[in-house]
């Protein structure tokens, strides 16, 4: 058998394509393009937060996104780890 993945996590079902992502990797990877149209009120406060970071407002809505996707995407393995531990077919019990 050859080596396990390193980046999915244990109990990985195939199906789902999990892959181990923290903050700090994220930012390692090479980054990929997203277009996204966002409130004028929170573009403007975007703006402020940026200015304030001394960032540039992309880069900052790239951090907030990154670190939404991990915190949702972890949300979704947790889920998924109680469904596989009940096995889906609990689901049709009564």
């Amino acid at each position: 058998m050859g080596e396990a993945d390193p980046n999915t996590t244990p109990g990985d079902n195939k199906m789902f394509g999990a892959r181990k992502t923290s903050p700090e990797n994220v930012m390692a990877l090479e980054k990929k393009s997203v277009h996204v149209r966002i409130a004028p009120d929170l573009h403007e406060q975007l703006s402020i937060l940026a200015e304030l970071e001394g960032k540039d407002m992309s880069e900052l809505l790239a951090t907030f996104c990154e670190k939404a996707i991990v915190g949702e995407f972890y949300a979704f393995n947790i889920v998924k780890e109680r469904l596989l531990r009940v096995g889906l077919a609990g689901i049709n019990r009564r």
